[in-house]
């Protein structure tokens, strides 16, 4: 017998903070547009569990989450591989993840964080119900490849390389129970710009509001792989609400046509790969860097310049000093959830699209979700091998803000090759 329960409590801050995701945004927030949810999801047999746990922030970060599993493993007994943390990725949101200029982490907050994520677990844990479950797809063309089209705010503009599908995950009660609705697309959280100042969810909280006023059910929006895809337009909040309200009619008309069945089982494949990492410019190297930078005029106000800069000087205090242990390889956590025939599978860092879309593919094309933002986000962006060859941002200077450390360029191919094997590994269960 699978039971299931939910539960969500605010994690809105009640005093001014740094927001996360934009490096060209100084200052701290000047209220809210709307509030910031954790969503939290039990699932439960006789033999085992698994938590879900959806966070509206930017992302999270090694730390936060092991500080967290060993919590709430204390208090619920459940293992630390069989509890999922994920993130929505909105930029509206307080530093809860180190990325260099992009807002100062508060210690206070994460704890408070931390505090609201056991209310809910425990809440789940109480009202944990016998279940009906249906899956079922849609498309949207509310995305845009930033890579390939630029970044503009136009409703009517081409796609290029995107995922248009929404995926629709339905938990149904007997009863008055309300319905649980799992929203997995992928598109940036990034409706509202850097000139926002105010905390919010962006348009994946306008997705769950939308879908909890029309069906009276509660709401999980799951990301996707999105690292270089975009809504089609951005700027204020009433782009934000359009987006929002675009995925949200589509997601309530899947979920509506969604044929129920008893949820009977259930598996959860957890699964460590370990990451190669780069070995870093020599302090010579960095040396010279370091005096080119400091050249430039007006280095305050070139944000990337200065970040290169930073990063450059951190590492070389870390090569100077005695006996430095470089790291040689990282190790990331890969989980799966199978759910009436449906795989969830939830994966660290920002993923591109075209990784997203090569594994959305085989026999179970139609029954997987990818969801991107997963437990450690520090890993920061796992470029594909063509993204690579075409450098950018991405390629280039995005590890400089997340730290140190470069991954290896086959990071995405080994976790792409990890995740079809968990997809192969569960098929059959």
């Amino acid at each position: 017998m699978i039971r299931v329960g939910f539960s969500k409590c605010s994690i809105s801050p009640d005093r001014p903070l740094d927001l996360w995701g934009y490096v060209e945004r100084s200052g701290k927030s000047t209220g809210r547009l709307d509030d910031l949810y954790v969503r939290v999801l039990v699932i439960q047999n006789r033999s085992k569990t698994s938590i879900l746990i959806n966070f509206d922030l930017g992302g999270t970060g090694l730390e936060f989450v092991r500080t967290l599993k060993a919590y709430i493993k204390r208090k619920t007994g459940v293992s630390k591989r069989y509890i999922i943390v994920c993130s929505t990725h909105t930029h509206a949101a307080p530093a809860a993840l180190f990325l260099r200029n992009c807002g100062a982490i508060d210690n206070d907050y994460l704890d408070f964080v931390k505090r609201q994520t056991l209310v809910a677990v425990m809440e789940a844990f109480d009202r944990v119900r016998r279940v009906r479950v249906g899956y079922g797809r849609g498309e949207t063309d509310i995305s845009v490849n930033r890579r390939e089209k630029g970044v503009q705010s136009n409703r009517r503009q081409a796609s290029g390389t995107v995922d248009p599908e929404i995926g629709v995950l339905r938990f149904s009660f007997d009863g008055d129970s309300r319905d649980i609705i799992l929203v997995n697309f992928a598109a940036h959280p990034v409706t509202l710009r850097a000139d926002n100042h105010k905390v919010s969810a962006d348009y994946p909280g306008a997705v769950c509001r939308y879908i909890e006023n029309e069906l009276n059910a509660d709401a999980i929006f799951l990301q996707g792989a999105c690292a270089d895809v975009n809504p089609k337009i951005f700027g204020t909040a009433a782009e934000m609400q359009q987006v929002g309200r675009e995925i949200g009619q589509s997601a309530v008309t899947i979920a509506r046509s969604i044929s129920l069945q008893k949820l009977t089982k259930f598996e959860i494949l957890p699964r460590k790969l370990f990451l190669s990492i780069e070995t870093p410019p020599d302090c010579a190297t960095l040396k010279q860097r370091i005096r080119q930078l400091r050249k430039m005029d007006n280095l305050e106000d070139q944000v990337w310049q200065l970040a290169d800069l930073q990063w450059a000087e951190e590492l070389l205090d870390f090569l100077d000093s005695d006996n430095p242990a470089i790291p040689q390889k990282k190790a990331v956590n890969l989980q799966a959830l199978k759910i009436a025939g449906i795989l969830l599978v939830f994966v660290p860092g920002e993923i591109f699209v075209k990784t997203g879309l090569a594994i959305k593919k085989g026999e179970m094309a139609d029954k997987i979700c990818l969801v991107g933002y997963a437990n450690d986000c520090s890993i920061g962006y796992l470029p594909t091998l063509d993204t690579i060859a075409n450098g950018g941002y991405e390629v280039n200077s995005a590890y400089k803000f997340y730290g140190l450390f470069h991954y290896g360029d086959d990071s995405e191919k080994r976790i792409r090759e990890s995740v079809l094997q968990m997809i192969g590994q569960l098929r059959g269960n």
